[in-house]
Parts: structure tokens; sequence; C-alpha cells
């Protein structure tokens, strides 16, 4: 499963990783992910409401990218945590497809009806 995990890092990361000779943070998510038999697919810095990452990921489930998540937010380097799934052109025609297969609209009412 694909996901994208976007946060800001803290002004204390950051003056940590100014610091450092070696701030190799694309080095540390790669560890991060593969520990959990999963893949970094890419890593990207942003400035986008504040110094930040943007990492796309495969993992076996989301349980794990809710670890990831989690091992990261604790560490306090970072703020502003968003992990989203990610599909793929086919994941999301199947999904459509099993709506109208499954008929799901005539299952939800919409407020007030």
């Amino acid at each position: 499963m694909l996901f994208c995990l976007t946060a800001q890092y803290t002004s204390e990361a950051l003056t940590k990783m100014r610091e450092s000779e070696n701030p190799d943070r694309e080095g540390a998510a790669r560890t991060l992910i593969e520990a959990v038999g999963g893949k970094m697919v890419s890593f990207h810095f942003t400035g986008q409401d504040g110094p930040g990452a943007h990492v796309i990921f495969d993992v076996p489930g989301g349980d794990m990218a809710v670890a990831i998540g989690a091992v990261i937010q604790s560490s306090g380097a970072i703020q502003n945590l968003h992990i989203n799934r990610l599909w793929t052109s086919d994941e999301a025609a199947a999904t459509r497809k099993r709506v109208r297969d499954m008929n799901l609209r005539a299952a939800y009412r919409t407020p007030g009806t």
C-alpha cells in the first residue's frame, strides 16, 4: 500500500540538522520504513508551512504506516504530521466498480431524508 507522509520539522530539529555534519533524514526515513518491511519511493524536503518533508512509501498495511507515523511523531522532531493513503489509477477504478456493484448509493441517506 502506498502512503504519503508530510510533516514540518520543529525548530529544535532544524537547529540540530543545521549543526550536524551529516543530518541524513532521508536515510533515517528509509531505515525506519525498511524495518517494517516497506520501501521508500521518494523523499523530498518542502518549504510550505515551514521546513518539512514529504515522503512517499510502500508498506504491507495501513497499520505499519500508522506505526511509522507514531515513531516519528513521538521523537519530537516533527509537527503537523499527516499520513494519506495513495491509490493507483487501477485501485481507484476497482473501488468505483465495487461501489457500483454493491449499489452503495442506495444504502446512504442524506441529512433530512
